[in-house]
């Protein structure tokens, strides 16, 4: 029996993560428009450290004060300083990409056209992605920030 469900999970999975990622196209623009701002973070990202070499990687600067906090990038360095705002913003867009799998995965086409509930979890799927795709929006201003502060 237990099984039985878990096949029944699995398929119902299946079909809202094909729903989401080829389906609708709302929901592949936020989706696709979510992970492109990602990619182009990190690559951003990548290429600042890069470009910077074994100088100091400013990571903070207050146009009042001027610079608040800088890494020395010539011996131990915490990557974890350098890279936590992409890597916050990619396990935040995972939890939304789930929760959205999840809120489809409770409704079906024929619902949707008869179910107000089903319609209030394809608008909330749509919201959580919408979010996700302004943190990665905000993402890539923040390297692009310290694209200019560094360079």
């Amino acid at each position: 029996m237990k099984k039985k469900q878990f096949l029944l999970f699995k398929q119902g999975i299946k079909q809202a993560s094909q729903t989401v990622f080829k389906e609708d196209k709302q929901l592949i623009f936020l989706t696709w428009g979510a992970l492109l701002f990602n990619l182009v973070a990190w690559l951003g990202l990548f290429l600042l450290v890069r470009s910077v070499g074994e100088t100091m990687l400013i990571i903070s600067y207050n146009s009042f004060l001027g610079i608040d906090r800088m890494l020395d990038l010539k011996g131990e360095v915490s990557w974890v300083e350098v890279y936590i705002v992409p890597l916050m913003a990619t396990g935040l867009l995972f939890f939304n990409w789930l929760l959205a799998l999840f809120l489809i995965h409770q409704t079906t086409k024929e619902q949707l056209e008869r179910s107000v509930t089903a319609r209030v979890n394809w608008l909330g799927a749509q919201l959580v992605l919408m979010g996700g795709l302004v943190v990665q929006l905000a993402t890539v201003i923040f390297v692009l920030a310290l694209w200019k502060v560094n360079s």
